[in-house]
């Protein structure tokens, strides 16, 4: 019989489980480099986004599908450790997202 916390670890070293860490990670990474190399600029840019931006726009929707995949192929299995690993995957986005959240106002 195995225990919550071995369920736990086994689901989190799951590729589905890692991806979309690590994509937040490397959104959150992109948009305090951008920020700390450019700053935040004083008037909407008149030529629109630039490829950072883009590039943080599919790292955080590309997380989505991944996102699908667990829940549907390894957190049905057990869903109290599916859930404790799908809540730290939407706290890792909210992560990321947070900055621009402030910055937008």
């Amino acid at each position: 019989m195995t225990t919550y916390l071995a369920h736990l670890a086994q689901l989190a070293l799951k590729p589905s489980a890692v991806a979309p860490l690590v994509m937040s990670a490397l959104a959150l990474a992109l948009l305090i480099g951008w920020l700390t190399l450019v700053g935040v600029p004083a008037a909407p840019q008149p030529h629109g986004e630039g490829g950072a931006a883009r590039l943080y726009q599919l790292l955080i929707v590309g997380q989505a599908p991944i996102l699908v995949w667990f829940a549907v192929r390894w957190g049905l299995q057990d869903l109290k450790a599916g859930a404790t690993v799908l809540a730290a995957q939407m706290a890792a986005i909210a992560l990321s997202l947070g900055p621009l959240l402030v910055l937008d106002r």
